[in-house]
């Protein structure tokens, strides 16, 4: 009895051991919305990531779309273990806007586990854009290096890159950082500058968040990470 069990589990182990080594795709995301695309307008693309978490080479066999409005084109060497590879997506509207919106699958295949996996976008072709607006910040990151002062200042940029007048509704910060915008409503189109002072005192360690609400649908929230040491 002893001796089966042994046997078993040595065979329990070498069957996980070689599960282990097949390549395994993980996509960042699995759908992506266009929201709204001007009929006419031309091609629109998506490009989707994927990193192979495995332990061999990831091959991927084919992609085919449910419609021949949707183009893939993926990466055809090989994705060596711990790499990323990518499936760039090109959906082209009709001329005439439809009264329902779009979702259109792509059906991934390759060597990996699992062996098919699916991909959906998604959207509505309309004849006349709704106004939005899309806030675009210039720095999601600011580095205060090492510091000696009392205070730090510094600065970032909001940009409105949609066709509607963006508003700040809120921003939180920790106490001693400050955070002013020159302007809550910044114009379609146009950028506002935000100041930023760190009163560093008692502080040695900074790694904060600034987070931003605004009232776009497309980008409600912006965060811009706060770092620096102390000298």
């Amino acid at each position: 009895m002893k001796k089966l069990t042994v046997v078993a589990a040595l065979i329990f182990a070498c069957v996980i051991a070689f599960g282990q080594q097949n390549p395994t795709i993980v996509f960042d995301e699995k759908t992506y919305d266009f929201g709204e695309i001007l009929a006419g307008s031309g091609p629109a693309e998506h490009v989707f990531t994927f990193t192979n978490v495995g332990n061999e080479p990831l091959i991927i066999s084919n992609c085919k779309a449910s419609c021949g409005c949707t183009v893939p084109k993926w990466t055809k060497d090989p994705v060596m273990p711990g790499q990323k590879g990518s499936i760039n997506v090109t959906f082209t509207s009709t001329k005439v806007a439809s009264p329902k919106a779009f979702s259109k699958s792509i059906t991934v295949t390759s060597n990996g586990n699992p062996n098919t996996m699916l991909l959906t976008i998604k959207g509505h072709v309309v004849s006349v854009l709704t106004p939005a607006s899309k806030a675009v910040i210039s720095n999601s990151a600011i580095d205060l290096g090492e510091y000696s002062k009392k205070t730090v200042s510094t600065s970032f940029e909001i940009s409105n890159e949609g066709t509607a007048d963006l508003v700040i509704k809120n921003i939180e910060a920790p106490d001693y950082i400050k955070v002013t915008p020159k302007c809550s409503t910044i114009v379609a189109g146009s950028k506002t500058e935000v100041n930023v002072v760190v009163h560093t005192k008692g502080h040695d360690k900074i790694n904060e968040n600034i987070v931003i609400t605004t009232d776009s649908e497309k980008t409600p929230t912006l965060t811009v990470n706060v770092l620096g040491n102390r000298k």
